[in-house]
């Protein structure tokens, strides 16, 4: 008899133990939220948190990048704008915050040639033409950036030609062909900045050849040729 309540003892406390342990696992079932954002709105609190970023990019062109543009109007009544434009590489980044920005760009076969032929013999407004030859480009506008790295090689040769007739001009003349190999332009608090160009044994060309018979405006004519070149601004 006195074992028969012994174990009835014993039973009764597994089940208050059982109880409890299941009592505790009700108690510590997380309750349902709602999801977390995928996005924040300017007006949000966490707009001005953000998470950890950056941007590693590595370009290498081996071809050619050629761009020509041949224009011929007769009679313009609104003025002429026009653009001939070959890249290699490029890469430009517009935000508010970059823990870390790398960029390596190779131009080492191929050609970049941008050409530009007008003949305009009357308008009215206005003329600008512009041909521009760029080997490797990084442009940045980033509020604030951490460690910046930029290395650019070029081996060909970028080239730039304008050959441009024009008569009667009832307007301002701007002209302008640049021939570009390396170029790094940073707008943005950083921290540090390692920049390497290299221009190898090749020549960067700017023509420009052209003929005004009249002009009412100013007339700005200019042939750029630039080897490195690098624009920091922000520090």
């Amino acid at each position: 008899m006195k074992n028969l309540r012994t174990l009835a003892a014993v039973v009764a406390l597994s089940a208050g133990f059982a109880g409890a342990s299941a009592a505790l696992a009700q108690t510590t079932t997380p309750a349902a939220t709602d999801p977390a954002p995928t996005s924040c709105r300017p007006t949000d609190p966490c707009y001005d948190v953000l998470p950890s970023q950056s941007s590693i990019t590595n370009q290498s062109f081996d071809g050619t990048a050629l761009s020509r543009l041949d224009l011929q109007v007769d009679a313009a009544l609104n003025g002429v704008k026009a653009a001939s434009t070959a890249v290699a590489n490029s890469v430009k980044l517009e935000g508010r915050e970059l823990d870390k920005m790398e960029a390596n760009q190779s131009l080492t076969h191929g050609d970049v040639v941008a050409e530009l032929n007008a003949t305009l013999p009357s308008v009215v407004g206005d003329v600008d033409l512009s041909a521009t030859a760029i080997g490797n480009t990084v442009s940045a506008n980033v509020d604030v950036i951490g460690d910046i790295k930029v290395t650019q090689v070029v081996n060909r040769d970028p080239t730039a030609k304008i050959n441009a007739y024009l008569g009667d001009i009832d307007g301002n003349v701007n002209i302008a062909a640049t021939a570009m190999a390396n170029n790094v332009s940073i707008n943005g608090d950083f921290a540090t900045a390692k920049l390497s160009q290299t221009s190898i044994g090749t020549p960067v060309i700017a023509t420009a050849s052209v003929g005004i018979e009249r002009a009412a405006g100013a007339v700005d004519v200019a042939a750029t040729a630039i080897g490195n070149s690098i624009a920091l601004k922000g520090f």
